[in-house]
C-alpha cells in the first residue's frame, strides 16, 4: 500500500480537504475554484458554478471546432464591424452590392 499522501509529492495540485466517509483523508485533487475540495466533497454552491462554467467552455470549443475557416474569418469581421459601430468608432454604411435576381 503506498503512503496516503504520496500522491501529492509528485504532483503540483494540492489534494482535497474532504474527509471520507471512513474517516480518511480524500485522495482526489482538490480544485482552487472549488476552495480545495474535491467534486465529491464541494460546497454545493461552488460545484454548481463550476459545473456550470465548464459546461459554457465546453459548448464554445466545440462551435468552434465545428465552424469552418471561411465562416470564421466573415464572424470576426462582422464582430469587428458591429463592436465599431455600436461604439461610435464607425458611422458610415459599406458599399452593398445589389441583389441578383
Amino acid at each position: 500500500m503506498r503512503h496516503p499522501r504520496a500522491h501529492s509529492l509528485t504532483n503540483t495540485q494540492p489534494l482535497c480537504k474532504g474527509v471520507r466517509k471512513d474517516g480518511s483523508p480524500c485522495q482526489a485533487e482538490g480544485h482552487r475554484d472549488l476552495d480545495g475540495y474535491c467534486i465529491a466533497h464541494a460546497p454545493a454552491d461552488k460545484l454548481h458554478a463550476w459545473r456550470v462554467h465548464g459546461g459554457s467552455a465546453a459548448t464554445a470549443t466545440r462551435i468552434d471546432r465545428r465552424v469552418p475557416k471561411r465562416f470564421k474569418d466573415i464572424i470576426e469581421l462582422l464582430t469587428e464591424d458591429m463592436t465599431a459601430v455600436r461604439s461610435g468608432r464607425r458611422t458610415d454604411s459599406p458599399p452593398r452590392e445589389p441583389l441578383s435576381g
